[in-house]
């Protein structure tokens, strides 16, 4: 689902870019074409609920930023919230449109700061960066990206031709003060190799 959430504040968040790239969570281009679901009327749900959250996700982003929360896997074993998965979801949103994500990197301070995290957790939970899990941007991530995707929503909004006939205008919180880097070498290889 978090792909969904990548989809919604990608800067192509059109029709045409959701048709696109909505194949991806049907996997309409892998090689297993195995039917995943059990019968017709599961099917049938499937869809419309992946749909209802993703038109809930726009719909909170767009009329009430500061409500958005991030719907994390929870390990029941020990209560640890899984944000490496929903950040791999988020990284494959950012596979499908890198040249989109990167004007993001050189946008206004806070939006390139909350891409620049978001590139970090992705480079931390793919293990090509190590981080200790006291680290601060670490142990605060599920309060981070919660806070990134609205700062990169809300530049979405303000620069793109989504964010006309906006009706209500709430207060985002605020992006982190320190500005996250991921290292150049992986930036540049997370969006020019997807």
């Amino acid at each position: 689902m978090t792909l969904l959430t990548g989809l919604s504040s990608s800067s192509t968040n059109n029709l045409k870019g959701r048709k696109a790239t909505l194949t991806v969570v049907w996997h309409k281009d892998s090689t297993d074409q195995q039917p995943a679901l059990e019968n017709l009327e599961y099917a049938n749900r499937v869809p419309c609920l992946v749909m209802e959250h993703y038109n809930d996700v726009v719909r909170t982003l767009k009329e009430c930023p500061d409500g958005y929360s991030p719907l994390f896997s929870v390990d029941t074993r020990n209560n640890d919230v899984l944000w490496e998965l929903w950040i791999a979801g988020f990284g494959q949103a950012i596979a499908l449109r890198p040249a989109a994500w990167k004007t993001l990197l050189d946008a206004d301070d806070d939006t390139a700061a909350a891409m620049s995290g978001m590139l970090l957790l992705i480079e931390v939970a793919q293990g090509e960066k190590k981080m200790d899990n006291q680290d601060p941007i670490v142990a605060a991530t599920p309060d981070k990206i919660a806070g990134w995707v609205v700062v990169l929503n809300a530049w979405r909004l303000a620069n793109t031709q989504a964010g006309l006939g906006r009706t209500k205008k709430c207060a985002a919180p605020s992006a982190p003060s320190a500005r996250p880097r991921p290292s150049p070498a992986i930036a540049t290889s997370l969006l020019s190799s997807r």
